[in-house]
This record gives C-alpha cells, sequence and structure tokens, in this order.
C-alpha cells in the first residue's frame, strides 16, 4: 500500500511508515472500509435497480391492452345479440297471439249485420265459428275450409222429384265452399248404386260428381239433363250472387272473408273477455 502522507509504497504488515514515519494502519482500514462500502453500495444499486423494459416486453404488453378490449367488445356483442334474441322471441310470441288490425275490421263488420256463434264439437275436439244472417246464409269457419251455407227450398224439391222420395237428409241448404270454389249438397238418402251423401258442383268446370258409399262417381247423362232442365246450377248461383251483395253492402268481399280462420276468430273472442 502506499502511505498516504508522502505516498511512498509501504509494505504490507506496516503500521508506520519507514520514510516519514505516519501511521498507515486507519489509512488501511478506511480505504478497506471505503472498498467495502463502494462495494455494498454498488450491490445495493445493482439489487434496487429497477429492471429496464426491453423493446420486447413493451411490444408484448401493448398486446395485452387490445386482447383485453377485444374480448371486452366480443362480450359487449354477444350479450346485446343474446337479448335482441330474447327480445325478438317474446316480440313473436306477442304477435303471433295477436290479431291484425285488418283481420279485426272484417270480424267487426260481419258482426254489426250477423250474429256471431260457436260450436264445439267433440269427435274431432274442433271449433266451429259462424257468421248468421237470420235464415239466408251462414259463413262458417272450420278446421278445414270457408264455406257459406245457404237456405235455397228448391234443393229438396228438385231431388225428391228425381229421386222419389222426401227422405233426403238434407234441411234445404247447399254449401258454397269458398276455399275450393265449388258447391256441395249433402245428402243421406238411399238410391240403387248405394247410399247418396254429396252432390258436388265444380263451378269453375261446370261438372256434377257424386258420392256414394264414400267413393266419387261421375254423374250421368240423365241426371245431369233432369238437374239442367231444372236449373238447378242457375237458382244455386244465383243465391251465391245474392250473398256477394249482401257482403257489398257491408263493405266487404268474399276474398277479405277468405282473409280469417277459425284461429282468428277465436283470438277476437278471447281478446274480447
Amino acid at each position: 500500500m502506499y502511505c498516504k502522507n508522502c505516498g511512498k509504497l509501504v509494505e504490507e504488515g506496516n503500521k508506520f511508515c519507514p520514510y516519514c514515519g505516519t501511521k498507515v494502519i486507519e489509512t488501511e482500514n478506511k480505504v478497506e472500509k471505503a472498498v467495502l462500502d463502494e462495494a455494498q453500495t454498488d450491490g445495493a444499486t445493482v439489487q434496487e435497480k429497477p429492471k429496464e423494459n426491453t423493446k420486447q416486453d413493451n411490444m408484448e404488453e401493448n398486446q395485452d391492452v387490445p386482447k383485453k378490449k377485444s374480448h371486452l367488445v366480443r362480450n359487449v356483442v354477444i350479450a346485446v345479440a343474446a337479448l335482441c334474441v330474447v327480445g325478438y322471441a317474446v316480440s313473436g310470441s306477442q304477435n303471433k297471439n295477436k290479431l291484425s288490425q285488418e283481420k279485426t275490421d272484417i270480424i267487426e263488420k260481419l258482426k254489426e249485420n250477423t250474429s256471431l256463434q260457436s260450436e264445439y264439437f267433440e269427435q274431432w275436439d274442433g271449433t266451429n265459428y259462424s257468421f248468421y244472417k237470420g235464415d239466408d246464409w251462414e259463413v262458417r269457419y272450420s278446421e278445414e275450409n270457408v264455406s257459406v251455407r245457404i237456405a235455397e227450398p228448391e234443393i229438396q224439391e228438385c231431388f225428391s222429384t228425381c229421386i222419389g222420395t222426401d227422405e233426403l237428409g238434407n234441411d234445404g241448404t247447399f254449401a258454397y265452399r269458398l276455399t275450393d270454389n265449388d258447391i256441395n249438397i249433402y245428402l243421406d238418402t238411399e238410391i240403387p248404386e248405394g247410399n247418396l251423401t254429396i252432390v258436388m258442383y265444380d263451378v269453375a268446370k261446370d261438372e256434377y260428381t257424386l258420392m256414394i258409399d264414400g267413393d266419387k262417381y261421375t254423374i250421368t247423362d240423365e241426371l245431369k239433363d233432369y238437374l239442367d232442365q231444372y236449373g238447378l246450377r242457375e237458382i244455386m248461383l244465383n243465391d251465391v250472387n245474392e250473398f256477394k251483395d249482401d257482403l257489398s253492402s257491408m263493405d266487404l268481399t268474399t276474398q277479405d272473408l277468405l282473409k280469417l280462420d277459425n284461429t282468428d276468430i277465436a283470438k277476437y273472442l278471447e281478446k274480447g273477455k
């Protein structure tokens, strides 16, 4: 080591400088202590010095932020979509049970001029709804179709004369089926070919068909000539036209009636309770 006073080299172990006699022990300790302190300070500095973020670290941290934001946005979108689906389902259910204003208006117009009645049939667990205009006609809604029952006394006279019996099983009416644009005359009488239940007339084709024992048969030329001479077709179509005139006076048409079904009328009645 070197003497602090004269600067000359002093061998290890000497407590005094042999050149100037200055005590060197304290100087040595102070130097050692200073070196030790410097080492401890340097150690502390190394330990306490915060880690510097590298460019890669910054990139990774910055990438986490958009990921978190992306997840947040995705969750919000999913939540909003779920609410929309639930809202649409509830709205759809409500609209399904809601009768449109157009259908409500049609029913109201019919009710102003007719009597609305319902009839439950246990055998097929269904309900028919009918609008009665006195003894003139009845608009009937069933699960199968929409028809107009029209009272026509000529029906009985025509077939009683043709078949030769008053036991026709018919109350003097026929059914004009709006759904199929045809006319059904419902009977229940015995003829040589079997049990005659329906005489069907296709308005568009001008054709008659018979229902005998559950099977369809083309009308014979003899029977067709008889019905034509009697004027049955003209009688029934004239009744249909009078019915359409009644609808017109109510500001309705047959197309308006076809916009309804028996479920619509059930909704209307349920709403009025």
